[in-house]
């Protein structure tokens, strides 16, 4: 396995996780500047593996699980929509090899969690809708709570799909009703307590972002949600349907992005959205209404999500959308009236399926202004040592002085120095280094320090006799003085 490499891994999900290990709590971590206050499922679900191997070797692993996950789902509202088992497993394996989601399950981001929670949420909720079975409910709550509590996007898949679960629960009676507090008493437990933490340790439940009704201040924070809200990568000043149609347009001809990414900040649902996914949308919803089909429910709730979540034009935040594109696609394969289309469809699927697949795995992009990856560079990696794995020798150069800092040292970053990107790499992969953040008080006796040239700490360290500078550039690392 590769070292962890993805940008907002590096930068704080990870941090919080080998933080959390170095504290012994769950408590907000100094060394993550935007996000300590984030809500931290999905860094739950990575401390996991990392305790149990004693490393982050299978950390990546997290995710893929959760696409996994995501394909059931899939599966399962494709069975509700009135598939056939192979056509359903069909769906469930054409919404696995959508770029963005394939690209992105082996890093430590979250947001193949959170649509797989958000899947398996839905498909509860349609089957509930069918059989009026509670525990239908019991599984939308488990998996509405891990939603709420993974994401601030997750706010508003956990917002809609409570309101559709409780809905349906009014209108199955008093079993119903009775299951209804059930469903959202397990939201709540599963995905409330890191908004409690921070309403009780900053008097504001969603901080650091202030909050405001009808002009009135409800919470105070220093930030607002527009202050951290990426800008579209194309027409950022045009309205959103255009940034929308502008981002599935790449789709239309991908060889032109050169490579499909996790981050993929211009397409990436894959060349099925807007070739095969989109259009055939149309016809598959208009045969679920014919048939009242309960699976209609799963439509309306990701349209409605899209429409509302701020990210609309970026794939990794809309991966619900071709969930219900890749059943759409199945439909076509199976059920329309003339073999030609149904032939054509099922060529057509695949073609466009192992042309995503092919952009979106032949080199791993790190981003952060590193070269990528071939893929045939990473399987000659299989079986090397964790010193060539690195991401200061694969990725980033100015964490190749890691290799030479002993596994018990202790670590100082200046958080404030801008060219200081990550500090994740700094614990080690088994997470032995103690990482402080630097203040005004003195260092601790025989650490290793990074700051960036001209800071006042490095302007300080230049003049102490009980440091060395240890690495040029951009980034300065001193190293104990011998």
């Amino acid at each position: 396995m590769l070292a962890p490499f993805a940008f907002d891994a590096l930068t704080y999900h990870l941090t919080i996780v080998a933080s959390w290990l170095q504290q012994g709590d769950l408590s907000p971590t100094p060394l993550s500047l935007c996000c300590a206050f984030y809500p931290a499922n999905a860094e739950l679900m990575f401390t996991w593996p990392v305790l149990f191997a004693g490393s982050d070797a299978l950390v990546g692993t997290v995710q893929i699980g959760f696409a996994v996950l995501a394909a059931l789902a899939v599966a399962g509202i494709a069975r509700s929509a009135g598939l056939k088992p192979w056509a359903a497993a069909a769906a469930g394996a054409l919404l696995v090899v959508t770029p963005a989601l394939l690209a992105q399950s082996p890093t430590s981001y979250a947001d193949v969690i959170v649509v797989a929670c958000a899947l398996c949420a839905a498909h509860a909720l349609v089957r509930f809708a069918v059989t009026r079975a509670p525990q239908r409910l019991v599984v939308a709550g488990l998996a509405i709570g891990l939603v709420l509590g993974t994401k601030g996007t997750g706010i508003v898949w956990a917002t809609v799909l409570v309101v559709a679960g409780l809905v349906l629960a009014l209108r199955a009676g008093r079993d119903g009703r009775r299951g209804a507090v059930v469903f959202v008493a397990i939201a709540l437990v599963l995905g409330s307590p890191w908004y409690a933490r921070n309403w009780i340790q900053k008097g504001n439940p969603v901080y650091p972002f202030a909050v405001q009704a009808a002009g009135v201040a409800v919470f105070d924070g220093p930030l607002r949600v527009a202050d951290v809200l990426t800008p579209s990568a194309i027409a950022a000043d045009s309205p959103w349907p255009v940034q929308v149609v502008r981002s599935w347009a790449q789709d239309l001809a991908p060889w032109r992005l050169g490579s499909y990414d996790y981050q993929q900040r211009l397409g990436g649902l894959g060349p099925l959205w807007p070739w095969l996914m989109l259009p055939l949308l149309v016809p598959f919803t208009i045969a679920l209404a014919r048939r009242r089909s309960p699976a209609l429910l799963v439509l309306g709730l990701v349209a409605l999500v899209t429409l509302v979540q701020p990210y609309r034009w970026w794939a990794r935040f809309t991966l619900a959308l071709p969930a219900v594109g890749a059943i759409a696609v199945v439909w076509g394969a199976t059920c329309l009236p003339r073999p030609w289309l149904r032939n054509l469809v099922r060529a057509a699927a695949l073609v466009l399926a192992l042309a995503g697949v092919a952009l979106s795995s032949f080199e791993v992009d790190p981003a952060a202004r590193a070269d990528p990856l071939r893929a045939a560079d990473v399987v000659a990696l299989i079986g090397a040592p964790t010193s060539e794995r690195g991401v200061g020798r694969l990725f980033f150069d100015e964490y190749r002085f890691l290799e030479h800092v002993p596994d018990d040292a202790t670590v100082v970053v200046d958080l404030r120095a801008e060219p200081v990107r990550f500090v994740y790499p700094l614990f080690g992969s088994r997470h032995t280094r103690r990482v402080l953040p630097a203040t005004s008080g003195a260092l601790p006796r025989g650490a290793w320090v990074m700051t960036a040239v001209g800071r006042p700490l490095d302007r300080a360290l230049r003049r102490d006799v009980g440091f060395r500078l240890a690495s040029v550039g951009d980034v300065r690392v001193y190293a104990p003085a011998p």
